[in-house]
């Protein structure tokens, strides 16, 4: 997106790396976030995947790295699982062979800053998982001023049992 529209054709983000400048932002989903908002992501190819690519010209750079991430992917722990990790390459793996890596400086949005951003509401996640489609699920109770509150849950009505992203 560039000046609010939307770049047509064939683009690569990697050949804009070399472009960006303070002022743009650098948006990377998530795959694990903890009690203290401390968002990482998983790196599977040996440069360390976008984040390995990204890190350096945005961090230089004073780009803002905003990380949206869900709270079905809270773990304990960011900075502990990446130092469990760290200097031990996987001998093996169920899958692709990755490493964590902590997106420090980050703007994280989880659904909580967005109901708060948007309406106005505060959120707390009470509780998380199920099952028969409820799998990755999490629970959320949220406050706030009358017409903040019916707004809110007028949307998130408008939005419950959409399909599932595949």
């Amino acid at each position: 997106i560039k000046n609010g529209k939307a770049i047509e054709g064939d683009f690569s983000w990697q050949a804009y790396l070399n472009e960006i400048k303070p002022g743009d932002v650098f948006i990377k989903g998530g795959n694990a976030i903890d009690h203290t908002g401390l968002a990482g992501v998983l790196a599977a190819d040996n440069m360390g995947g976008t984040i390995g690519a990204a890190w350096g010209p945005v961090m230089q750079r004073g780009i803002e790295l905003i990380v949206p991430i869900g709270l079905e992917k809270l773990i304990p722990d960011v900075r502990e699982a990446v130092e469990f990790m760290a200097g031990k390459p996987a001998h093996d793996a169920v899958g692709n062979k990755v490493a964590l890596m902590p997106m420090l400086g980050a703007t994280v949005v989880t659904e909580i800053t967005a109901l708060d951003v948007l309406y106005n509401v505060k959120a707390k996640c009470i509780a998380s998982g199920g099952v028969d489609g409820s799998e990755g699920a999490v629970v959320l109770a949220i406050q706030g001023k009358d017409g903040d509150m019916e707004k809110a849950l007028a949307e998130i009505y408008s939005i419950k049992g959409e399909p599932q992203v595949r």
